[in-house]
């Protein structure tokens, strides 16, 4: 072998050995420990800053700018103490410190930024002189402003003072604080461009006070038993309570003290079981601490122990709402007041199988009611448990005591069966009642001279929503029925017993009006049943049935099975001209009937006869949406009745 070629593979030879020592070398080595790190920016008001530059002075040639969530990632920075820096053009430059651990993520999921690029114009921000119920706030700006403070118990405050006067060292209490209780609060301004500025967050904690804080609820769990009332509550969220007392007071009378007894910081109940029958109780839960400071009452509703009340009782809308889980039943010689605004939550089931009806909760009046709301403050009752049904629970029953007429005006019902008022044997005065979802509206039997039912609503109901039966001089006046199945149900048991309905509207689904009537007057009523009869006139004793200045829509208009009405100046109709029978007769007597507009049916007359001024007109209504029953001005009907003035609803009946 040639020297030449000797020497050239032992320089080879010594490369390949300094390339193995080279790398034995590398493979002893540690790698270099990176992490990156996730986050968020938002401004003072909470809203996200995008386009920002955000950047490690570790790694300053990685730059990233945060997206239109305001989100950023920086990866591969140095694990331990790195300094962040971030950038945006309306905002000040902000810098921050952060601990990035080996191989994970470090999350940052909010870093609020201070708008513009101008000195710090809100400084040294601090909570002095913390109380119980009470927080001295101390800050400085950079001029004098007039600033705001935001607090409450969360970082979306909810609550604001604002200074009286603009200065540049501040100082605001704030009041009305709770006891033990962390709050937030930063300061703001508005300056002269309309940019509001914002310090960062402060926290800060209230003392304990002079007594711990109240449980947050107490409640009625249940009634287990008769003259039985188990009363729950949250604990007290303050560290100084060792303990509750629990008072009661009766039919809103004075607070009693229930535990002799005080129960120890644990204990979320207590069972009273000296309730006694026909009486509202009501619960109040204080927390007490080891140096014999209370806290003010947490209250539940009140609560009625069935029974028969025997004294007169008021129920205020200070103290409501008021529980019912079985029957309230007013004595006799025993009146209830009911004040506007009062709330009734009604369980679903009667627990004690009291009343007329055992299965449901009734208001069961045997002496006087009287439930006087407001139209601003009505008497509302609502489902206590459960979805409420149609059935949830038995209503309003009025019944003959001898005490004195019951009053019910501006109240709120719903989900009765089988009505939401009956007034039997006793007279009522029912006005601004609004029925809702129910299996019946209101029933009246056998009452004399009642006041008129009048300016109510019934929306829903299953069966009838006014149902009259063996009562003299009846009056039903400007009420309003929609989506019944039957709207007005009356029945005649005597001669003299009259019916009289007027500007009332009908909205139903088989029938408008039906029964059986006796000197009866229907004027000025808009009766709607386009599937089903208008008015259903199984009988019509005498010779003083009316039915005068009515617009009625319906598959059949009028239909009478016996009797003669006078059937006069009504305007009969079905707008879809798909109707059976305008007037239709199933008894034997062939009837004539003068000064109607029948239009839209298959046969106008069905059984009787079209007497004079008798037409058969477009009824040109004035429509819309919601529709308008009113005639338009150029209607020939404007001029069709008896007296040459408007036919139906809107025009004058003389009866």
């Amino acid at each position: 072998m040639s020297p030449d070629r000797r020497a050239t593979l032992a320089c080879g030879a010594t490369l390949l050995l300094l390339a193995a020592l080279v790398g034995t070398v590398g493979c002893g080595l540690r790698e270099a420990q990176t992490g990156s790190l996730h986050g968020r920016l938002l401004d003072a008001a909470g809203n996200v800053v995008a386009g920002a530059q955000v950047y490690s002075i570790h790694r300053e040639y990685e730059k990233v700018f945060s997206g239109d969530d305001g989100v950023f990632y920086l990866s591969e920075l140095p694990a331990g103490r790195n300094r962040l820096v971030i950038t945006h053009p309306q905002f000040r430059l902000e810098e921050r410190e952060v601990i990035i651990n080996s191989n994970q993520v470090t999350r940052l999921e909010a870093i609020r930024l201070t708008q513009g690029a101008a000195p710090q114009f809100i400084s040294q921000v601090r909570a002095d002189e913390v109380g119980s119920s009470t927080a001295v706030l101390t800050w400085k700006t950079y001029r004098p402003l007039l600033c705001q403070v935001e607090y409450g118990t969360t970082m979306g405050y909810g609550q604001t003072a604002t200074e009286r006067a603009a200065a540049e060292d501040h100082r605001l209490t704030l009041t009305g604080l709770l006891p033990e209780t962390v709050y937030h609060a930063r300061i703001r301004f508005t300056d002269e461009s309309s940019i509001t500025w914002y310090s960062y967050d402060l926290p800060f904690k209230t003392t304990a006070g002079d007594g711990p804080f109240p449980p947050l609820t107490a409640r009625i769990q249940s009634v287990p038993a008769y003259g039985v009332i188990v009363v729950g509550w949250d604990l007290s969220t303050s560290t100084s309570a060792v303990g509750y007392d629990v008072w009661r007071r009766t039919d809103d009378g004075p607070w009693e003290l229930m535990t002799t007894d005080r129960l120890d910081r644990t204990t979320r109940e207590f069972r009273d079981a000296t309730a006694l029958g026909g009486r509202f109780y009501q619960y109040g839960v204080a927390a007490v601490d080891g140096f014999g400071g209370f806290s003010s009452k947490t209250v539940t509703s009140p609560v009625f122990m069935p029974g028969f009340l025997q004294q007169d009782l008021r129920l205020t809308a200070s103290a409501s709402p008021y529980v019912l889980v079985s029957d309230l039943i007013v004595g006799v010689g025993t009146t209830l007041y009911v004040e506007p605004g009062v709330e009734f939550r009604v369980a679903s089931g009667d627990i004690f199988r009291l009343g007329e009806d055992p299965d449901r909760v009734e208001i069961l009046v045997q002496g006087r009611a009287a439930l006087t709301g407001t139209a601003e403050r009505p008497i509302r009752f609502t489902a206590l448990d459960g979805e409420a049904s149609r059935s949830h629970w038995g209503g309003i029953r009025l019944r003959a005591g001898g005490t004195g007429a019951s009053e019910l005006t501006w109240v709120e019902l719903f989900g009765c069966s089988p009505f939401a008022v009956d007034v039997d044997s006793v007279e009522a005065s029912l006005q601004h009642l609004a029925v809702r979802y129910a299996e019946g509206g209101v029933r009246f039997a056998n009452t004399r001279n009642a006041p008129p039912l009048a300016d109510s609503v019934f929306d829903d109901i299953a069966s009838a929503a006014i149902s009259v039966r063996g009562c003299r001089r009846f009056q039903i006046e400007r009420c309003t029925v929609t989506r019944a199945e039957v709207g007005i149900w009356h029945e005649a048991v005597e001669p003299e017993e009259r019916l009289t309905m007027r500007e009332t509207h009908v909205f139903a689904r088989r029938q408008g009006v039906a029964g059986r009537f006796s000197r009866s007057v229907f004027a000025n009523d808009l009766v709607v049943c386009p599937d089903g009869v208008g008015f259903e006139i199984l009988a019509a004793s005498g010779l003083e049935n009316a039915i005068d200045h009515c617009t009625i829509e319906a598959k059949i208009g009028i239909r009478i099975a016996s009797g003669s009405p006078q059937i006069e100046n009504n305007l009969i109709v079905h707008r879809r001209e798909r109707g059976t029978y305008g007037i239709q007769v199933t008894g034997p007597n062939a009837l004539t009937f003068q000064f109607n507009n029948v239009y839209g049916f298959g046969r106008a007359y069905e059984g009787c006869n079209a007497g004079t001024g008798a037409v058969a007109y477009p009824p040109a209504f004035v429509g819309g949406s919601p529709f308008d029953w009113h005639l338009e001005t150029a209607s020939p009907l404007k001029r069709a009745d008896r007296y040459g003035l408007e036919i139906g609803r809107y025009g004058k009946s003389f009866l």
